[in-house]
């Protein structure tokens, strides 16, 4: 909101949801500055906030933390959700979702 991220909470997220996760070095609101960065990223930004009932980022450590505890922590974040998710995912983030 605002062009920002906010906690999600306990929420229940239902209807369709877009899930992004960021990869190595790098942090959530990456996607928020690089998309905002250039027309075509702003264009689908304003289209993903219209299309989904939610759009979600996951925040996790990427070096101190195997990718099998940032996906049992990813699973735990998204316990609540029980919405289609489309993702978005780079790098590391990738292999987290999967």
């Amino acid at each position: 909101r605002n062009g920002a991220f906010e906690p999600a909470g306990a929420a229940k997220i239902t209807g369709r949801a877009l899930l992004l996760v960021h990869g190595t070095f790098s942090k959530s609101e990456m996607y928020l500055d690089e998309l905002a960065a250039t027309p075509e990223g702003r264009d689908f930004l304003a289209h993903a906030l219209k299309a989904y009932d939610a759009v979600l980022a996951f925040e996790h450590p990427t070096l101190s933390v195997s990718p099998w505890i940032n996906a049992l922590d990813l699973e735990a974040a998204t316990a609540h959700v029980s919405a289609t998710l489309d993702v978005i995912a780079h790098s590391r983030g990738g292999l987290v979702t999967a």
